[in-house]
């Protein structure tokens, strides 16, 4: 099997980790940045600690919709350059045949 279709998370986000280089280093590392904003707070720190964490830990969800958004748009395209390569495909094809 090929391993674009074997992956856990399916072939889409296998592609785009391997496109952009999205990996799930990137939310584990917004998830310690909001948990030591949080703890630097609980700690003693200055507020803007916990709110510099808030704003880390905001990248993971706007980053999950974002991107499933993409693909989507992304598939819509795909099928319609399909169509038109099909279409050339098949044109060629007829005029080849009948000259």
């Amino acid at each position: 099997m090929l391993p674009r279709l074997a992956h856990p998370r399916g072939p889409l986000l296998f592609q785009l980790s391997r496109c952009v280089g999205y990996s799930d280093g990137g939310r584990a590392g917004g998830l310690r940045g909001f948990a030591f904003g949080a703890c630097a707070m609980a700690a003693g720190a200055p507020a803007l600690w916990l709110v510099a964490g808030l704003l880390l830990g905001a990248a993971i969800p706007f980053t999950l919709i974002v991107t499933r958004q993409l693909l989507q748009r992304w598939a819509m395209l795909h099928a319609v350059r399909g169509c038109l390569s099909l279409a050339s495909s098949l044109m060629f094809l007829v005029l080849a045949i009948w000259r």
